[in-house]
């Protein structure tokens, strides 16, 4: 069991440590960091600093954040070297830097760390402009202007991408509760049916991405009373996930091209090939790592932020040569498709043209 008390008084005196020499050698920068990678330390399961000596913690904190802010060379302000460190704390220079680098290692800490920078360091971030497009490193001012505007309103990377996760996770609950309140065998089986995996009261699978398909069409376009199921769960709601419902309401599906992919974004911009849409913002980290640009991309787009958008988790990827041929059998069977639904066309008519085309596996 975890020593609550002896945790919380070896990390005041930890923080008083680095304080001290910040104070004497660095600036507010440098004791901001400190107390930053101590709490982060204190998350660990088990906190690195109860074993051993505090002074040789605080100097390897002080120390692993200096050699990626370049404290050490004398060009840089503020400057300070190993042996002042060293010095200050009575501590072996050469055991500080075997602990500071036990610290670099355990967070992963770099030149230009995104966390543990020091201000003029991230002004001075020469990847600050680099986005990453199919892997290859780009200036972002080399880019389109249009394509220059969506980076700019994209929000930082580690913001953007826990809100993305917690949204994913509050999504998945409702759509959890709506399925355990409506989403039966027998309706399963009809819509079902109207897929065309369905033999007498038996559903027929051939992989678990039509089982993904089967539940996504229920949920989503099949509808009961002129009402899909997810508007008849609509006054079940509570004020927290009305956002939401009304997100999953305005999704929608169709065909779409990728045009680009920025891999440290997770951020894929999409051509909307049946509503003649450009420059649609996805934000899909699987997505984003397995897609290749130019493919075809049958999917749903739901609203996330701003102008961002997610998938609803089910998709259908083709090769860009079947687009012409792709889009006009689509056209052909949604005609013999004996529904007024325009979503409900859409769906059945790209999932049954799955079977006489080879679909990419992402």
């Amino acid at each position: 069991m975890r020593d609550k008390v002896l945790i919380e008084k070896k990390k005041q005196k930890l923080i008083e440590l680095t304080v001290g020499f910040c104070d004497a050698y660095l600036d507010d920068d440098y004791k901001q960091l400190c107390e930053k990678l101590i709490l982060k330390m204190l998350r660990k399961h088990n906190v690195p600093f109860l074993r051993g000596s505090l002074e040789i913690w605080a100097a390897a904190i002080v120390h692993g954040l200096g050699s990626i802010n370049f404290l050490f060379d004398r060009s840089f302000k503020p400057y300070a070297s190993s042996k002042d460190i060293s010095d200050y704390y009575g501590t072996v220079q050469s055991t500080v830097s075997q602990k500071a680098k036990r610290i670099r290692d355990m967070f992963k800490m770099s030149y230009w760390d995104k966390e543990f920078s020091t201000s003029y360091m991230k002004e001075s971030d020469p990847f600050s402009d680099l986005v990453l497009i199919n892997g290859i490193p780009i200036y972002k001012k080399s880019l389109p202007s249009n394509i220059q505007e969506i980076m700019d309103s994209y929000l930082p990377e580690c913001d953007l991408t826990k809100e993305y996760k917690t949204y994913r996770n509050l999504s998945n609950n409702l759509v959890s509760k709506i399925m355990n309140t409506y989403i039966h065998d027998g309706v399963l089986l009809k819509t079902g049916t109207l897929l065309g995996i369905a033999k007498g009261n038996q559903l027929i699978f051939n992989s678990t991405e039509e089982k993904h398909a089967l539940l996504d069409f229920t949920l989503f376009d099949f509808k009961t009373k002129n009402k899909c199921f997810l508007k008849l769960f609509q006054n079940k709601i509570d004020k927290n996930e009305k956002e939401i419902m009304d997100n999953l309401l305005s999704s929608y599906t169709s065909l779409f091209v990728i045009k680009n992919i920025f891999l440290r974004e997770h951020l894929l911009i999409l051509d909307d090939l049946l509503n003649n849409q450009n420059n649609l913002q996805l934000i899909d980290i699987n997505l984003s790592q397995t897609a290749i640009p130019g493919i075809l991309l049958f999917t749903r787009l739901i609203p996330f932020k701003k102008d961002f958008k997610i998938t609803s988790g089910v998709s259908f990827a083709f090769q860009n040569n079947l687009k012409e041929d792709l889009i006009k059998n689509y056209k052909a069977l949604s005609d013999k498709i004996q529904y007024d639904d325009p979503a409900i066309k859409r769906f059945i008519g790209f999932f049954k043209l799955r079977f006489g085309y080879t679909c990419l596996n992402l």
